[in-house]
């Protein structure tokens, strides 16, 4: 029952940490009438002839100027009338121009090879991409380019709700469904953390769709032309993605009309991250080089060195030497990275230090040299590995979080005198060693993604919250009361971080 209570705790807290991105997200446009580059809507189009008029209609009304962007459209294969249908508004429309597709070769999903080749045939400095069902405002072209005005940011993306004429039990859950999906899509884009998107409504530079090789290596994928080109432009090359949150980059699009059609695409959306993120595993691996190679080893050391230290000195020792971690952290960023602590963060972690040491100091035992050592290096191994992650932070590195783990496995064989006896567990032992995988895998992978976002040495002065607030989970599941030492100086740690969060997060708000 605590773990189900730890585990929504948990959930709650990256709710909230999620919503927090309401605040970076996109939601007024300040007028510029000068920037104003070429664009292509790119459109693939498969028997939608019914729904091609109102969206060519609406396409034909923007107020972005006519002359400064194209319609493509891609009839892709159709069987109804939509030949007829592009025909007759060709001769309305003059920046509408149509790619017919007579096949599609058997190694491309049909829909990005109408992509690819819509792309191929435009001329826009900036990709906007929508579907044949789909209508919009007046002002969505305007509100979707305006963002690229940073040259930072390579992708763009919005509200897409789906909507339904007909009134069954499934009309307002579907709408639900859509808007939950985009709001967290989009509030994760808020705090940088990139999730997904929908091919209703983005936008891209034309230069990185075709740096990144476009589709290559995802284009047998059924699905995938909109969230997995997201992930490419970001991992791949580095670019800012923004959401825009307003009213005038809102795409409606129709519902699914029964359960069976919206658990089919939701099948058909799993599908494509199964298919993608297996294929390229090994390429996110290799993309982050020899920073990723040695943030594995650094953590695989670390790991060692830290269950040395407890074999070979007492606890007190190690966790003292442990708490040196954002000093170490702080060293190391001011000398390879020029990241310098200010005053405050210099004086946080020698606080929290301090009160490490007034909790342990007399539990610390001397004439451990050698366990200490290996106490003080696993302090130098994490912080060395935040620093890494730091100086390459456009990459991720959680796949080299594995990898350190496989370094770990080999690196522990060298200490086991007989592997078959070291196996042989009884059903206790193996549940208590799956919580224990599952509770130091969920914060490893935390202390990988942050130093992406904050400071390195800001990451470890968290990380040490791990001294104090051992003895209150085991208080919580074994009833061993901690000593009033401990509870004075965990609250004191804990006051200290916070109080420096608090003037943080102020000086960052001046500042933004």
């Amino acid at each position: 029952m605590f773990l189900v209570y730890l585990i929504l705790l948990m959930y709650c807290f990256f709710i909230i940490w999620i919503l927090d991105g309401y605040k970076n997200l996109i939601k007024e446009f300040p007028e510029d009438n000068n920037y104003v580059p070429f664009i292509s809507i790119v459109i693939a189009s498969r028997n939608e002839a019914h729904n091609l008029p109102t969206l060519l209609k609406l396409l034909s009304h923007q107020t972005y100027p006519q002359n400064s962007f194209e319609i493509i459209v891609v009839n892709d294969r159709s069987s109804d009338d939509s030949d007829k249908v592009l025909q007759k508004y060709c001769a309305k429309i003059s920046n509408l121009k149509v790619v017919n597709i007579t096949n599609c070769p058997i190694i491309w999903a049909g829909k990005k090879w109408a992509i690819h080749n819509g792309i191929k045939n435009s001329q826009g400095d900036i990709i906007l991409q929508t579907d044949a069902d789909c209508s919009m405002n007046e002002n969505w072209i305007k509100s979707m380019i305006t963002p690229f005005r940073d040259t930072a940011v390579g992708f763009v993306s919005s509200l897409t709700p789906l909507i339904s004429n007909q009134n069954n039990v499934f009309k307002e859950l579907f709408l639900m469904d859509s808007v939950a999906q985009d709001i967290f899509s989009g509030y994760g884009i808020g705090k940088e953390l990139i999730l997904s998107c929908n091919a209703r409504s983005i936008a891209y530079r034309k230069s990185h769709f075709l740096d990144m090789k476009g589709y290559h290596q995802i284009k047998n994928v059924t699905s995938g032309d909109d969230d997995l080109v997201l992930h490419k432009i970001v991992h791949y090359l580095g670019c800012r993605v923004k959401f825009i949150l307003h009213k005038n980059a809102i795409v409606y699009s129709s519902s699914p009309t029964s359960l069976i059609e919206f658990i089919n695409q939701r099948m058909r959306y799993a599908s494509k991250g199964i298919l993608y993120y297996k294929r390229n595993f090994l390429d996110a691996l290799l993309i982050t080089g020899l920073p990723g190679l040695l943030y594995a080893v650094l953590i695989a050391l670390g790991n060692t060195t830290f269950v040395l230290s407890i074999q070979n000195t007492h606890v007190a020792n190690t966790l003292i030497m442990i708490a040196l971690t954002p000093f170490a952290t702080a060293i190391l960023s001011s000398i390879f990275i020029k990241e310098h602590p200010s005053k405050r963060m210099w004086l946080t972690i020698i606080a929290c230090f301090v009160t490490i040491l007034f909790i342990f100091y007399e539990s610390y035992q001397g004439g451990r040299l050698f366990g200490d050592f290996f106490g003080l290096l696993t302090a130098i191994c994490m912080g060395a590995g935040a620093v890494v992650i730091r100086y390459s932070k456009s990459f991720d590195f959680l796949p080299s979080l594995l990898i350190a783990k496989l370094f770990t496995i080999l690196i522990a064989f060298a200490f086991i005198d007989s592997l078959s006896e070291s196996l042989l567990v009884n059903s206790d032992q193996l549940f208590f060693i799956i919580i224990m995988g599952l509770f130091l895998i969920i914060p490893l992978a935390c202390i990988t993604i942050a130093p992406r976002y904050i400071p390195a040495y800001e990451v470890e002065i968290f990380f040490i919250l791990e001294t104090i607030l051992g003895p209150v989970w085991v208080w919580l599941v074994i009833h061993e009361q901690p000593s009033i030492k401990t509870i004075i100086g965990g609250l004191v740690i804990i006051l200290i971080i916070v109080v420096h969060t608090v003037f943080e997060l102020r000086e960052n708000k001046k500042i933004n």
